[in-house]
């Protein structure tokens, strides 16, 4: 199944699917499932320490789209990064969940770029995939 599209943007040659469930621990300890965080849509973004454009790239979509447009969102970061997931926390005063990650998981999701948006609808549905945060602004999340 290909869920992207030859230019790596999700669109025309998109096929959705069931979004692979997760339990993960936020930067205190607490366990969070996504059937728990989608509500009427979820925004998941992919980071990690290896990702030399995701700090610029999270930095705007936290505050154009998460704050500035009332998106639901969480960050999830790669399993080696849990230094990295505190220190993105506390810039932001704790005001969104940094999960902890694991290569499974993104190997679930099929992340094949950093930073990765990815747009999960009420239903469970991954919908919409991209590297390029402005392209969440029509979500419903």
């Amino acid at each position: 199944m290909s869920i992207m599209d030859p230019n790596g943007l999700s669109g025309e040659g998109f096929s959705s699917y069931p979004a692979p469930d997760f339990s993960l621990k936020d930067t205190k300890g607490n366990i969070h499932d996504l059937k728990d965080l989608i509500q009427k849509g979820l925004i998941i973004v992919f980071v990690d320490s290896t990702c030399t454009h995701c700090d610029n790239n999270l930095e705007e979509f936290i505050y154009d789209v998460g704050y500035k447009h009332q998106k639901n969102f969480v960050v999830i970061s790669g399993e080696s990064d849990v230094e990295k997931s505190k220190k993105i926390s506390g810039l932001y005063d704790d005001q969104f969940l940094v999960l902890q990650g694991n290569d499974e998981l993104f190997k679930h999701y099929q992340v094949t770029y950093l930073p990765a948006f990815y747009y999960i609808d009420g239903d469970g549905m991954v919908r919409h995939s991209t590297p390029v945060p402005y392209q969440m602004l029509h979500v419903s999340a």
